[in-house]
């Protein structure tokens, strides 16, 4: 891929996030998770159909490993957790991604129940919770 194509591209997912983050406060609870779907989607630079699965550790994975081909020409990726104190880059992921969502829809997301989500469902059920105003 080249630099212009992916430049191109991840405005275009850029746009897409943003047109998504903003129609979530109005989703119906049902249409909620295909759209938090998608907008994982569009944040980690994934098709769907490269989205095999809904775990949100693993998408983060699968994201940082498509980066990491890209920018170095299929370089194999392997992320070290150097310890307790530090996190691997799809926990990281998944932090900045509810860190995301918190702001797209004006409320923060409780940040010990995004630390157990593991899913998108778990992801859309906290957003649910929050633009609702249901406490934990």
């Amino acid at each position: 891929m080249t630099q212009e194509k992916f430049t191109r591209l991840l405005a275009q997912n850029r746009a897409r996030a943003d047109a998504i983050a903003s129609a979530l406060a109005s989703a119906s609870p049902d249409a909620l998770c295909p759209m938090l779907r998608e907008y994982i989607g569009c944040r980690y630079f994934l098709t769907q159909e490269e989205m095999t699965t809904d775990d949100l550790i693993a998408l983060g994975d699968l994201s940082t490993e498509k980066l990491a081909r890209l920018q170095r020409g299929g370089l194999q990726y392997a992320d070290k957790n150097a310890g307790c104190t530090t996190a691997g880059s799809s926990t990281i992921k998944k932090e900045l991604l509810a860190m995301a969502l918190g702001k797209a829809i004006g409320m923060s997301l409780d940040a010990d129940d995004v630390a157990y989500a593991r899913t998108i469902s778990d992801l859309a059920v906290l957003v649910q919770r929050a633009l609702s105003g249901e406490r934990t």
